[in-house]
């Protein structure tokens, strides 16, 4: 997706392409590990 198709954050504004891969990684792994996956 093209950035202005993305919506900003609610707390943290705009991200990169790059941060949202990286924010998405660590929620996914939070998961994963709270379920002992």
């Amino acid at each position: 997706r093209d950035k202005a198709e993305w919506e900003p954050h609610p707390s943290f504004g705009y991200y990169t392409k790059d941060q949202w891969g990286k924010t998405q990684y660590k929620h996914l792994d939070h998961h994963l590990r709270q379920f002992g996956v």
